[in-house]
């Protein structure tokens, strides 16, 4: 996570040990992502599961963000969005459905 990212809300599901975390960074802010993930498309990806209102619509992720899988971690399914115009980032670990 970039040192100048702000508006971070993070959320954890104690239960099923699934997290989502969104934050803003400048857009001028270089965001690099671990080698073991690649890009892929959001309806490729296995959704999140706790959807706080502050989390967009399928609809916006599938046209306004870049989804990258992070591999598998201990059973869960990692995945990486980032907006187009490059200033919100999307974090979330959940299970395949």
């Amino acid at each position: 996570m970039p040192l100048d990212a702000t508006d971070l809300r993070e959320v954890h599901d104690l239960d099923s040990n699934v997290s989502e975390l969104a934050f803003h960074k400048p857009v001028a802010t270089a965001f690099h992502l671990p080698a073991h993930c690649w890009k892929t498309t959001y309806t490729s990806s296995a959704r999140a599961s706790i959807q706080r209102s502050r989390w967009p619509p399928d609809s916006v992720l599938q046209m306004s963000y870049t989804v990258f899988s992070c591999g598998p971690e201990f059973g869960r399914a990692t995945f990486v969005a980032i907006n187009n115009s490059g200033d919100q980032v999307l974090f979330w670990r959940t299970y395949r459905d």
